[in-house]
């Protein structure tokens, strides 16, 4: 009967066979030479064939991790992006058997079927699951099966809820379950059996999506699986061994060539289905990173963390979730600022990154303190960049500073601000000294035109200039404020103007700092009793706001809302 194996697949080694006179089987011990795995093998000529792969899933708490994942990998997969293929299995396939189940110390995911096309969709559906599942990219699959908060309306009380959270709280609930899991625990202190796998409500809201997920790459994974087929299958056993390679040739190359096809996808300008799908490649690429990390395989960390920052960019803005966005970007840099070398591309990444949290942060009004710390670490990084090359990152420091006094102005820290703007006015003092010309550090940037620091500083004057007249309405009409705020106007309009000249004055974006600038020096003129300024600063507002209708740039926003409500034929 050991003819069944003679033509074993190369990819495996036989460890041992046996046959096995009472279940007329010939059972084999495989282990597969790349991966590691283990298939023990009962062939006979049974119609009704068996397939179970299980992973050693050793609990170290009462979290119920490995029962969430038992419910969460078969929640879609990589082939099989149905929200809920178990459910469609049991519904349609011909299975004479269909489970999955949690153990003390193990996982298991076995099936059965009498039918050759339905046996070997089953399998594939399965090892898909558990070797290529959708956490990675959806993690609401962590909170609908493991746990979440819940307020069914705005008067009820603030409740967990959750698939496995539930189905514990009724097991616990029963008194004989309760009685032994209190022996279990009274027997085998100290050891993994003495906490529950299956989960404690007590417990379940303590994990984390974190620890959800390094719980699935420590675990599932081929070298610590026993497969185990029976029946009529030699003919899947080399398909198999094709699907275990697969989950472990995961290479840098892969992931970046994932990496750069979502940069050429770019959600951000193929509206919702396109930020789903950017979302998607990075989720895929940082899976791979993940895996490669795991298996202490060398890693592209640039790479790996600027993966996270793109996916933080359409968690946090566009799909409006800011714990994500935040919980990505902080995974970015902890990526980098822990490399060895901090070169040029490590810094700019470091301050890329830090600045995106500080936006992140201001976006969605996390505390100023919070927000600071992640601005000082995004000017830190830019200005090592610009000592290591003065010319092409004082552009960068200057909009590191830029972001920072905008976090002031919005946050009313006016002292902190007019220590800013010093700052701001002295790397300007440095970038005359070596650029005398200074539309001279304009240079092309992709499809648009980068306009320096003429463009910073003017901006920064602005900036400071609306807070001092805020600061002005806070002081019951302080016209020293306003006088201030005035000529810091004044003096960003005239640089503004000046570059609009330089650049024929067909630059979109200094027609939208002009008009929003006209507009706030108008209302301080007013508040100054000079009208005929005022007047003139808002006529000079219209007609940047007419440029910019012509040209179809004119977009909805907080000023332009105002100037409507004051002048609505203005922006007919």
């Amino acid at each position: 009967m050991t003819d069944k194996f003679t033509h074993i697949p190369a990819a495996y080694e036989i460890v041992s066979l046996e046959y096995i006179d009472e279940i007329k089987s010939q059972a084999a011990l495989l282990r597969h030479r790349k991966t590691g795995a283990r298939i023990a093998v009962l062939a006979n000529d049974d119609e009704n064939k068996t397939f179970n792969i299980g992973f050693r899933t050793p609990p170290k708490d009462s979290t119920g991790v490995a029962h969430i994942m038992e419910h969460s990998v078969l929640c879609g997969s990589e082939k099989f992006p149905a929200k809920d293929p178990f459910v469609e299995l049991a519904k349609g396939s011909l299975n004479t058997f269909l489970n999955a189940m949690t153990y003390p110390d193990k996982t298991v995911y076995p099936i059965a079927s009498c039918n050759d096309a339905d046996f070997q969709n089953l399998m594939h559906v399965y090892l898909d699951a558990v070797f290529h599942p959708n956490i990675y990219i959806h993690d609401e699959i962590f909170r609908q099966e493991g746990w979440h908060y819940e307020l069914t309306d705005k008067d009820a009380p603030l409740i967990y809820n959750g698939v496995v959270y539930n189905e514990m709280k009724g097991a616990f609930s029963a008194p004989e379950q309760i009685l032994y899991r209190k022996i279990t625990d009274t027997l085998f202190p100290d050891t993994i059996y003495s906490v529950e796998s299956g989960g404690d409500p007590d417990v379940i809201p303590q994990l984390t999506y974190a620890q959800f997920l390094d719980f699935h790459r420590k675990y599932y994974h081929p070298s610590n699986s026993y497969i185990y087929l029976y029946g009529n299958i030699m003919k899947y056993v080399e398909e198999w061994a094709a699907e275990a390679q697969k989950a472990v040739v995961y290479t840098n190359a892969f992931a970046g060539a994932i990496y750069q096809f979502e940069g050429k996808v770019d959600g951000r300008n193929h509206g919702y289905q396109g930020v789903l799908l950017d979302i998607g490649m990075t989720s895929g690429a940082i899976q791979i990173y993940g895996r490669l990390e795991a298996d202490k395989q060398k890693v592209d960390w640039l790479n790996y963390a600027y993966c996270y920052n793109n996916r933080a960019y359409h968690k946090g803005i566009t799909l409006s979730d800011a714990e994500g966005g935040e919980r990505d970007l902080a995974r970015a840099y902890e990526i980098v600022s822990g490399m060895p070398e901090r070169d040029a591309k490590v810094l700019s990444a470091m301050g890329t990154f830090s600045n995106n949290m500080a936006a992140l942060m201001s976006k969605w009004h996390y505390p100023l303190a919070e927000a600071s710390v992640w601005s000082h670490r995004s000017i830190e990084a830019r200005r090592q960049l610009m000592y290591l090359d003065f010319a092409e990152n004082a552009e960068n420091y200057m909009q590191s500073l830029l972001n920072y006094a905008g976090l002031l102005c919005k946050y009313g820290a006016m002292d902190e601000l007019a220590s800013l703007y010093q700052e701001i006015n002295t790397i300007c003092d440095e970038i005359n000294a070596q650029y005398p010309d200074a539309y001279g550090m304009l240079r092309p940037k992709g499809n648009r035109v980068n306009f320096g620091y003429v463009f910073q500083r003017a901006s920064m004057r602005t900036k400071y200039a609306q807070s001092l007249a805020e600061k002005g309405k806070t002081m019951a009409g302080d016209s020293d404020c306003y006088e201030k705020a005035a000529g810091l106007y004044e003096e960003s309009l005239t640089e503004l103007r000046e570059l609009l000249a330089f650049t024929g004055g067909e630059q979109m974006a200094v027609h939208e700092a002009l008009y929003k600038a006209c507009f706030y020096l108008g209302r301080i003129y007013v508040l100054l009793e000079q009208q005929e300024k005022a007047d003139a600063c808002w006529n000079e507002s219209f007609m940047h706001i007419h440029k910019l209708k012509s040209r179809g740039k004119l977009y909805q926003n907080g000023v332009l809302e105002e100037i409507k409500g004051m002048f609505p034929e203005a922006v007919q």
